[in-house]
């Protein structure tokens, strides 16, 4: 078998840059226990963690987190070129 043509990043290296089109934005940054499925504008964007940052363009954007038999934890927040956000929650 050939090997991947794509090598894998070299441990504890930086996660990739955004593709050009994308590098006005910031990252949301999730701290969230134990666990929750994000969604951000209506859509699914995975599970935290692993998920840990989530690339946003400017603007407001409405977060949901979902914990299985829990309540939702939903929040508003707004998004600056260049000034990451975090987001943190401790679903009980």
């Amino acid at each position: 078998r050939l090997a991947s043509m794509h090598p894998a990043p070299w441990p504890g290296s930086p996660p990739p840059a955004p593709a050009a089109a994308d590098t006005v934005g910031a990252h949301l940054r999730l701290d969230i226990a134990p666990w929750g499925v994000v969604y951000v504008d209506g859509q699914m964007k995975g599970l935290t963690p692993p998920l840990k940052q989530l690339w946003l363009q400017p603007g407001r954007h409405n977060i949901e987190v979902r914990n299985t038999g829990l309540p939702t934890h939903t929040e508003t927040i707004t998004i600056e070129a260049g000034k990451d956000v975090r987001l943190q929650h401790q679903f009980e």
